[in-house]
């Protein structure tokens, strides 16, 4: 015989807590990573856009995801930031990742995360734009990464304006890896706006009239490449 004492203390089912309530809530670290990721990313283009800006003279915005920018009307949206300045000759990607584990990986690894950020940035130019990735990493400069035909013709355009004798310098500033230059952001900015609009203005008409030469200009060395851009350009 079952003692009716023993039935009153067990609890009935209203007084038993909810079994959702005994699932304790574990918060994502792979969320809350990617939130801050995303925040750090457009923090940075955010500084970029103050930094091209001052270079420029015209206004720069990160590119819309969607409607409420002042990019409107016809304007490419391509790119991470953006500038209604339709002189600008740039596709710009920013990469703020610490995925880039070393400077020296660019280098050393067709791994690193870099390549994969240049195929997105040159599959994604218009025809009428310049690919230029912009990447840093924490305690690291930004860098960019350019077409190395490209700077070339920035070298050869620049030593119009400031003597041959300081831009073979200052190119010493830059590195070549494959088909692409990489030199840092502050350096790329040091070449005043009317060289920007030279090299690209003859960059792009090359391209468009010679560009099954340029497998074989890439394979070209430094010097011989250079001496063939200034007989081409002009």
């Amino acid at each position: 015989m079952i003692n009716k004492m023993s039935l009153a203390n067990i609890p009935s089912s209203t007084n038993l807590p909810d079994s959702l309530d005994l699932i304790p809530v574990v918060s994502s670290n792979r969320s809350k990573a990617g939130k801050k990721a995303k925040r750090k990313g457009s923090s940075y283009e955010r500084t970029l856009c103050k930094s091209f800006s001052n270079f420029w003279g015209a206004k720069f915005f990160r590119t819309p995801m969607s409607g409420g920018s002042q990019l409107k009307h016809d304007y490419n949206l391509a790119g991470d930031i953006s500038t209604p300045d339709e002189t600008f000759p740039y596709h710009v990607e920013a990469k703020n990742q610490e995925a880039l584990k070393g400077f020296h990986t660019i280098f050393t690894s067709a791994k690193c995360p870099v390549w994969k950020w240049w195929q997105q940035c040159t599959t994604e130019c218009p025809r009428n734009k310049i690919p230029a990735l912009v990447f840093t990493k924490n305690f690291m400069p930004s860098f960019v990464m350019v077409p190395y035909l490209y700077a070339s013709i920035l070298e050869a355009v620049a030593a119009e304006d400031v003597g041959a004798a300081d831009i073979h310098n200052s190119f010493k500033e830059f590195i070549r890896v494959r088909d692409c230059v990489v030199m840092t952001l502050k350096r790329f900015l040091i070449f005043n706006k009317r060289v920007h609009q030279l090299s690209s203005e003859r960059y792009l008409s090359w391209k468009s009239h010679n560009g099954a030469q340029y497998e074989v200009f890439v394979e070209m060395g430094i010097e011989e490449s250079k001496n063939h851009i200034c007989r081409t350009i002009k």
